[in-house]
């Protein structure tokens, strides 16, 4: 699980690299179980990761535009699961993403997306970026969309990238 975290704040960080002035379009799964709007065509990773001795499959997409990065990921978690395992991802994703990036909590509550009930995580980094990170459980996955902006106030492209946010199935 640690290095899927290491792995994730690396692809963060490295989105910061990328701008890109071409509209957002539409990013849909392979197999057809979500879609969202990104600034252009993300980059993608696949990894194993165990957790709790049990084979995590995680997909990050990872797209920039304009100081601003936008990062969804996506667990498939094994058809026997427990709200343990479910809780344990989402606090290892917070606390590896804080550990890594130095970063400030500044709030952690529930949150609502399109419906779907989650968890909101906003945070400051020491470069002076902030964003914030979402994180739901819903059809045995787990997706996280993180938002960060190198300056200034994040919220329209949160906002934006949220709402075009939906899970099929």
């Amino acid at each position: 699980m640690a290095s899927m975290k290491r792995v994730f704040v690396l692809l963060l960080l490295l989105a910061v690299s990328l701008v890109s002035a071409q509209s957002w379009q539409t990013v849909s799964s392979v197999d057809g179980k979500f879609s969202v709007q990104m600034p252009n065509k993300p980059q993608t990773q696949t990894q194993n990761q165990s957790e709790q001795g049990i084979t995590v499959k995680t997909t990050l997409y990872v797209a920039g535009s304009n100081g601003t990065n936008y990062v969804l990921s996506v667990s498939v978690l094994p058809s026997k699961q427990d709200a343990t395992l479910v809780k344990n991802m989402m606090d290892g994703i917070k606390s590896g993403f804080v550990r890594q990036t130095s970063a400030t909590v500044k709030s952690d509550k529930p949150y609502t997306v399109n419906g779907y009930a989650g968890r909101l995580i906003t945070f400051t980094v020491p470069s002076g970026a902030s964003g914030s990170l979402w994180m739901c459980n819903k059809v045995g996955r787990v997706y996280t969309l993180t938002v960060a902006k190198a300056s200034g106030d994040y919220t329209a492209e949160q906002k934006k990238f949220h709402s075009s946010f939906k899970i099929k199935g």
